[in-house]
């Protein structure tokens, strides 16, 4: 079979990947811990489950509005107003199939060869393949870890053209569990206001899910008002993804939204009736009851992460090989590898293989000599999977 040349350069996600790749041992009875991905182990709210049921009992479930129902996207523009203190109404909100296809479609209809895609480095492993899918033209910006890993407003300023741009911004972000100040955005926002021909979109999908005791991340919106730009000006710059898998736990519902203009929201909308039709209605209805009666649940999960991150990342610590980045925020333990001797991809082998420990490559995400470890599972699970490796890499270092 011919593929096209799109296809031919198409790689799977190295998160994926790996984590079917430990899947399959473990069917097969190896003892491997499970640290390669971001998927809360909390089980799916009760409410949800049965908010699906129902509906199911009791719905023809037929073709729907490709943006989403109604009914759903007054409750999401409810909830992320509530959130983020905006003026989304349901005519700004699209409902989508995860908040990677939001991303994905809204890269297709924003960009093309003559737009430019700015991805702060470390990113997450499908932003690069998602422009490049919509014929983007990449420009990664390195981050370094004496800069936080964060994007500072000076060396975006240095970077706008006046031509065409998209910034994608993810914070908390994956894979460091970095978070944006306040004064840093306030500074972003400062130059985002001064560049009308560079939009930006936010991946908030772990927004809520931040170590302090706020309920969620600070976000650039917060300092976009102007006297001369009004609400839909704002929403026309600034665009927020959002989603239920991580905060709820709802990973294989694949339930995500888009909050943008109304011009933004019809466009993405008319791309969605083409090449998605509709998003099922038991869904919906289920998201539905979930953001109206599930606050608790998210600040159960927050406690949890927290608990095993300070706990995995205080025991991470003691190993002498390694530099372990504080997280603020997200789902995993982000660290450097001090000795440069292997390849990330070789080390994360190594530890499959030798250790039955399975985490992703920094190279991944756009950053050699680093490896990424989710603490996303069980405490037993979690500590065993730290001490080995902190043996792999004292045994490396003998």
């Amino acid at each position: 079979m011919k593929f096209s040349q799109r296809a031919q350069s198409l790689k799977g996600s190295a998160t994926m990947a790996a984590t079917i790749n430990a899947q399959e041992r473990i069917k097969n009875g190896e003892d491997i811990i499970l640290a390669s991905v971001g998927e809360p182990d909390s089980p799916v709210p009760q409410i949800t489950k049965q908010a699906l049921i129902n509906q199911i009992e009791n719905s023809d479930s037929k073709y729907g509005p490709a943006q989403g129902l109604l009914s759903t996207r007054k409750v999401v523009s409810q909830w992320m107003n509530d959130l983020y203190q905006q003026q989304w109404q349901p005519e700004n909100v699209v409902i989508s199939p995860g908040s990677k296809y939001s991303l994905y479609s809204l890269l297709q209809i924003l960009g093309d060869e003559n737009t430019e895609l700015l991805i702060p480095s470390p990113y997450w492993v499908s932003y690069v393949t998602l422009g490049k899918l919509a014929n983007i033209n990449i420009k990664i910006i390195e981050c370094s870890s004496n800069e936080n890993y964060k994007l500072s407003a000076t060396k975006l300023k240095n970077l706008i053209t006046g031509k065409n741009q998209l910034l994608l911004l993810n914070s908390p972000q994956n894979p460091t569990g970095a978070i944006y100040s306040k004064e840093e955005l306030q500074s972003l926002a400062e130059v985002i206001k001064q560049s009308p021909q560079l939009t930006v979109i936010c991946d908030d999908i772990y927004n809520q899910l931040i170590f302090s005791s706020e309920y969620r991340a600070p976000h650039v919106l917060d300092f976009m008002e102007s006297s001369s730009a009004s609400k839909e000006d704002i929403y026309n710059q600034v665009i927020v993804v959002h989603g239920a898998s991580k905060s709820f736990a709802l990973t294989g519902w694949r339930l995500g939204w888009t909050a943008a203009s109304r011009e933004i929201s019809k466009k993405l909308s008319e791309f969605q009736s083409q090449t998605l039709t509709c998003m099922p209605d038991f869904l919906q209805i289920a998201l539905e009851k979930t953001l109206q009666q599930e606050t608790q649940f998210v600040l159960e999960l927050k406690s949890l992460i927290n608990r095993r991150y300070q706990i995995a990342s205080q025991k991470l610590n003691s190993c002498p090989f390694i530099k372990v980045f504080p997280s603020a925020g997200a789902f995993y333990i982000w660290f450097e590898v001090l000795d440069k001797s292997k390849n990330s991809a070789q080390m994360a082998s190594e530890l499959l293989e030798q250790h039955g420990v399975a985490v992703v490559p920094g190279a991944s995400f756009g950053c050699e000599y680093h490896l990424r470890f989710s603490v996303t599972i069980p405490d037993d699970q979690l500590l065993k999977g730290i001490e080995r490796i902190i043996q792999y890499f004292t045994q490396k270092n003998l």
